[in-house]
């Protein structure tokens, strides 16, 4: 029975040992003892060396003979692998070049077939194109033929020969001009084709022109033809944002040098920026600014002829962002800004034609505009704007009632937008502003009584304003100014109470003003020592006069002394002796002063001494080589200073005075009827006319005198008119 394998259990293994003795030791060693001789002779067989050492002595000898014997085997290699390297170097040179020329001749092989096809192709292309051309040229003969015959139909149906006869000419000049275009334009889509420049779809027109004519080649385009367009569009505008976007850099640094006020680099950056982009709205936009600020500036400066440089170019670039953008309305309200910025460089020029020019322009716009959108404000405020610009020029050109006209309208806007919003201040303002430019232009129509109408609505809008803020400077002068104008008016109106009631208010606004520490300009601080003065004349109106005589004592070659005195004296105080005592002085040292001694000879006439002045204006309107020129409203009131001393010199029985009369006034006359419709005296004569109307020697002629000099301030028709009444 076998014994069972548990599962720990492992097969036995060999001890490890000396292998047993061989059976036949003697045989085994002489077995091998051949072995090694057969071995031996082997080596000696195949000519490997071998050396026998009987002792240690011998060894040595024998190892270091090998050592040469190694070293001469190893040279013997080395020059035997180096030999093995080089040919297979020479191999592998070999075998690229022999493969670089099986290469070429293949590569050589392609290229002369390739140009061979080329050949052949070209070939074929031109024959195809050749017979392409000839095809066009043949539909497009037969096209211009039909045309011809058409037209020759319908000149045979002229009734007069004349007629058919000269339509005949037309249409055989038509077919002539049309044939010597036929081969050009056949000629070009093979041209077309040879440049590689063909779409696909011109491609596909030719193969239409070929095979079916023109008229199907027309319609096939006409389908196309809003696709054409479309992407030709869409790459222009994809190119175009390309380049914008590139540029930008470049446009926002022309702003910085501008803001910097490096205004050259701006200008030049601008130029160049442009050049690339020449229809860039956004470009186009800064460079107008930019140019409307310079010329701002250069408004401010005084250098007019650069500003107005300026406004040209920047009105010239509005103008071209408005047609690349005809239906923007913002485009036409820039081209009315840079309307309005010429003409204001204009008025600064004295060109004042060229000035409601521009304005006009401007205000044609702006009506475009404010009709288009009665709700935009804006647009309502730019059209007053205009209005009133162009109601100043009309002023400045005496066009007094086109001024009325303008400034009426303008009116109008500014009612409309007051009445809109009447908490917005600045359109209450402006509807102030308008009551009074129609109040100036009244004053100088003589019309006084619209003038105080409008004045008075003026006063009222200022009043509300200046109770909302007392702190804003603007308000306040805006106010003390109606009031100043207010007096102005009472005084022409003779009325003396109220005038000085304004006069007052004016005062002690103006001093507020200066008393609360407001900005107070130098101007306004003229006009209060003005209101000062004023208030003074009013109250003590001898006290001033004695003043200003003092003060023209201590310098008497001060001008602006003598005037105040002078005219104190003689026009409010009526001390003509005063006056004149003034005046005498001043001719003795300035005997040249042609205007005073103008002023000396009326001095003469309402002191009383009346042969002296009839001569010293003698003298004043005697030939030209005796005095200067003298202007004409002053020649006109000399002439009339003339009359009242020679009439009171004929009522006391002067018969030379009595002769002189009607040639005085007949020359006064002819003086009259050489000048304009507007002429005017510009002399006051209220000395003069209270003179007349309180001395006793002119009584017997006062009413004619005094309806004299009142027709003078009048107008020149008026004075004509009184004049062919007097005996």
């Amino acid at each position: 029975m076998s014994r069972r394998r548990t599962r720990n259990a492992r097969p036995a293994v060999p001890a490890r040992g000396r292998a047993p003795p061989h059976p036949d030791p003697r045989g085994y060693q002489q077995e091998r003892a051949a072995l090694q001789r057969a071995y031996r002779e082997r080596l000696r067989g195949d000519n490997h060396l071998r050396h026998k050492a009987d002792n240690d002595d011998q060894l040595e000898l024998r190892v270091k003979g090998l050592k040469d014997e190694l070293a001469h085997l190893r040279q013997r290699d080395e020059q035997t692998q180096r030999r093995l390297v080089v040919g297979m170097v020479a191999v592998l040179v070999g075998l690229v070049l022999v493969a670089a020329g099986i290469l070429w001749f293949i590569d050589w092989r392609q290229r002369l077939a390739t140009e061979q096809t080329a050949a052949a192709t070209a070939e074929q292309v031109a024959e195809q194109q050749r017979l392409t051309t000839a095809r066009i040229r043949d539909h497009l003969q037969q096209a211009v033929d039909a045309t011809y015959e058409r037209q020759r139909a319908a000149a045979d149906e002229a009734q007069d020969w004349q007629q058919r006869e000269r339509l005949r000419q037309v249409a055989a000049a038509q077919r002539d001009a049309q044939r010597a275009r036929i081969d050009d334009l056949a000629a070009s889509f093979a041209e077309i084709e040879r440049q590689g420049q063909a779409s696909e779809i011109f491609q596909e027109l030719t193969r239409i022109l070929d095979a079916q004519g023109i008229d199907a080649g027309l319609a096939y385009v006409e389908t196309k033809r809003s696709g054409i367009y479309e992407r030709v569009r869409q790459r222009r505008t994809a190119e175009q944002a390309r380049n914008r976007d590139e540029l930008l850099p470049l446009l926002t640094s022309a702003k910085l040098y501008a803001a910097k006020g490096d205004a050259n680099q701006a200008r030049q950056t601008y130029a160049e920026v442009l050049a690339l982009e020449p229809d860039w709205p956004e470009a186009l936009d800064s460079l107008r600014w930019f140019l409307i600020d310079q010329g701002d500036v250069g408004r401010v400066r005084g250098t007019l002829i650069k500003a107005a440089q300026d406004y040209r170019e920047a009105h010239r670039i509005a103008e071209r962002a408005r047609t690349l953008e005809p239906q923007n309305p913002y485009r036409e309200q820039i081209v009315a800004l840079a309307h309005e910025r010429l003409g204001a460089v204009a008025v600064a020029q004295g060109r004042l034609d060229a000035a409601a020019a521009a304005y006009g322009a401007g205000l044609e716009i702006r009506e475009r505009l404010a009709a288009l959108d009665p709700a935009n404000t804006q647009w309502q405020r730019d059209l007053s704007v205009s209005h009133n610009k162009l109601g100043d020029v009309a002023v400045a050109q005496g066009r007094l009632d086109d001024a009325a006209a303008a400034y009426g309208a303008e009116l109008v806007t500014a009612k409309r937008l007051a009445a809109l919003d009447p908490a917005n201040t600045q359109w209450q303002r402006d509807l102030s502003i308008s009551h009074d430019k129609l109040g100036e232009v009244a004053v100088a129509q003589g019309r006084l009584d619209a003038a105080a109408a409008a004045y008075g609505a003026g006063l009222e809008i200022s009043k509300r304003l200046a109770a909302l803020d007392p702190a804003n400077t603007e308000w306040q002068r805006d106010l003390y100014a109606s009031h100043w104008r207010l007096a102005d008016l009472a005084e022409r109106r003779g009325e003396a109470d109220a005038a000085m009631a304004h006069w007052r208010q004016a005062h002690a606004l103006l001093q507020g003003i200066v008393d609360r520490g407001l900005h107070v300009s130098p101007e306004d601080r003229g006009y209060l020592d003005q209101l000062t003065l004023r208030l003074r004349l009013i109250d003590a109106p001898a006290a001033v006069a004695a003043e200003f005589e003092r003060q023209l004592a201590d310098d008497p070659d001060d001008p602006q002394r003598y005037v105040e005195a002078q005219a104190l004296y003689h026009e409010v105080l009526h001390d003509f002796a005063a006056a004149h005592r003034v005046t005498a002085a001043w001719v003795a040292r300035h005997p040249d002063d042609l205007a005073v001694r103008c002023n000396l000879a009326e001095t003469l006439l309402t002191s009383g001494q009346t042969a002296a002045a009839r001569d010293a204006l003698a003298a004043l309107l005697g030939p030209a080589t005796a005095t200067p020129a003298l202007p004409p409203e002053t020649m006109a009131a000399l002439r009339l200073l003339e009359l009242a001393a020679l009439t009171r010199l004929a009522g006391d029985g002067d018969a030379a005075a009595t002769a002189a009369l009607p040639a005085r006034r007949a020359e006064l006359r002819a003086l009259l009827d050489a000048q304009p419709d507007d002429f005017a005296l510009g002399w006051t004569f209220d000395g003069t006319r209270h003179y007349l109307a309180t001395d006793p020697a002119f009584a017997p002629h006062r009413d004619a005198l005094s309806m004299l000099f009142a027709a003078a301030d009048q107008g020149r028709d008026t004075l004509r008119a009184q004049l062919r009444r007097a005996p």
